[in-house]
């Protein structure tokens, strides 16, 4: 699997990942399951950096499905906000690099 521009800046660690997940799906909520699938590790680490995250109010519980709790990210949190402009900049420069190599 290819590593995201964001990844590529800031490592690959599973905290990154899961991170890069919340900010590459922005509207959308995730259970803590699919973070720990998306960064290869176990649920528990998935969710020490949910609630890592959740302590700063970057990341908020939005929605039970069954009995899973899904997660976002708070768009109006200023970390949050700072962290999605890094990631708009990140592809920004993604895609002008693309376009320079495609020319």
């Amino acid at each position: 699997m290819r590593k995201s521009i964001t990844e590529e800046i800031l490592g690959s660690s599973a905290f990154v990942k899961i991170l890069d997940c919340f900010m590459e799906g922005r509207g959308l909520d995730y259970a803590i399951s699919d973070l720990a699938e998306a960064s290869n590790v176990s649920r528990q680490y998935a969710y020490t950096v949910v609630k890592n995250l959740m302590k700063f109010g970057i990341i908020e519980e939005t929605r039970i499905v069954g009995r899973t709790q899904l997660y976002k990210i708070v768009s109006k949190n200023a970390i949050a906000k700072a962290l999605l402009n890094f990631q708009d900049e990140l592809l920004k420069y993604q895609i002008k690099r693309i376009e320079e190599e495609n020319k």
